[in-house]
């Protein structure tokens, strides 16, 4: 298992089969590891112990090796279901560490408008608009951004075209593509090949490269477009283009913003001015006005939401494991009723079997929980890497919490 899991891992292909199968891979041949792994570790241990000491202690460990034709089994079994849990909780924590600051970065402005809860789906902000935003004290910038669904030989992508000035280039962050030169192509309106930026999920699902041309449904027909840069991107798993709002009023007719980001300046009022915006709204235009503050949290929480029900899975994992480990350490006592009896009649009390049986069962979970630590971590890594880029396209860091 552990010659096919590397095999497994690398196999050319972007289902998520192969990488399933890997995860099975290493499941196994660490369960088939760890009794030998726990021979190793108790004979250490009874070398380290001091000669003439701890004599229960090293009765417990010889005992645990002595019966591991059980005791073996149920360290696999906690080892799994440990190492599980760490793997799962170390994915989540890498995810979360991704997402995070890539919001941060992404919502580079202070306040954000968009059509309002009673307005219709698909509703769009007049044009007008943003020089009303643009004239109110304290304002330094005003982003109009516009998204569409547009057609291509694949199926529809979604686009978004706004102003790149540098406020929102700092936004964005290039996995593929020379910024400057990809920054360039996009605010060059007499470009032959008009120039795009396709985030990660979009590059992967449609194996995308940078200086790739992509035909896209336009008003005047269909026109190629060109890949200038690969920005990373967590907002969809479908994928996005982005590009320059002039490119895209130039190919599609479509009057009205999606959403306005709004730039203050050092000094400026944000209460004062969110209560000046929420007095522009009228019954036909209805907004939605908020700071990226309260985005940042709202989103972060919905992303712990939607992760809740890991935990309850792993929970309910490590009972039954432990349900199987205490099964089998019961069957153990019972087969071990004789040799109880003769410790007893040699002179040990009650208290030191009891202490005697403790500190093996305390042994089996000590080396359950220092195997489960690489083990999940192992987990952890495929997850993060194959699993995640293979079913989503994205790219997550693999971050590890201390706790």
């Amino acid at each position: 298992a552990a010659v096919v899991l590397p095999a497994l891992l690398v196999w050319p292909s972007r289902s998520l089969l192969p990488v399933y199968a890997g995860l099975v891979a290493l499941v196994l041949a660490a369960s088939l590891v760890v009794p030998a792994l726990t021979v190793g570790l108790m004979g250490l241990l009874t070398r380290v112990l001091p000669t003439g000491r701890a004599l229960l202690l090293r009765m417990a460990a010889r005992g645990v090796v002595r019966s591991l034709s059980r005791t073996g089994l149920a360290i696999a079994a906690l080892t799994v279901a440990l190492s599980t849990a760490v793997g799962v909780g170390t994915m989540i924590h890498s995810f979360r560490d991704s997402v995070s600051p890539w919001l941060e970065r992404t919502l580079s402005a202070q306040i954000y408008v968009s059509p309002g809860g009673g307005a219709p789906r698909g509703a769009r902000l007049p044009d007008s608009l943003l020089p009303t935003l643009a004239a109110l004290p304290g304002m330094a910038e005003v982003v109009g951004i516009r998204a569409a669904p547009i057609d291509t030989p694949d199926g529809p992508v979604g686009v978004s075209a706004a102003a790149f000035r540098p406020s929102l280039r700092g936004a964005l962050q290039l996995l593929g593509g020379d910024p400057a030169r990809a920054f360039a192509a996009l605010a060059d309106e007499a470009r032959e090949i008009p120039a795009v930026l396709a985030s990660e999920p979009l590059a992967w699902h449609r194996q995308l490269k940078v200086g790739d041309r992509l035909q896209l449904a336009t008003d005047r027909g269909w026109r190629a477009f060109e890949v200038v840069g690969i920005y990373q991107d967590f907002g969809s798993d479908q994928g996005h283009l982005l590009m320059d709002e002039r490119v895209f009023l130039a190919h599609w007719q479509r009057s009205g913003v999606t959403g306005i980001g709004l730039y203050l300046a050092p000094g400026a009022d944000e209460s004062a001015l969110v209560s000046q915006i929420q007095a522009l709204a009228t019954p036909d235009m209805p907004l939605s006005v908020m700071r990226t503050a309260g985005i940042l949290a709202f989103s972060l929480q919905i992303f712990d939401r939607t992760f809740a029900v890991t935990g309850v899975l792993r929970l309910l994992t490590l009972i039954v494991s432990l349900v199987g480990v205490t099964s089998a350490l019961m069957a153990l006592q019972l087969e071990r009723t004789r040799e109880c009896a003769v410790l007893r009649a040699l002179g040990m009390t009650p208290g030191q079997v009891r202490r005697w049986v403790t500190l093996q069962t305390a042994l089996m979970g000590t080396v359950a929980g220092l195997l489960a630590v690489p083990i999940g971590l192992a987990l952890a890594a495929v997850l993060t890497g194959a699993v995640n880029q293979r079913a989503f396209g994205w790219t997550i860091a693999f971050k590890v919490a201390p706790e």
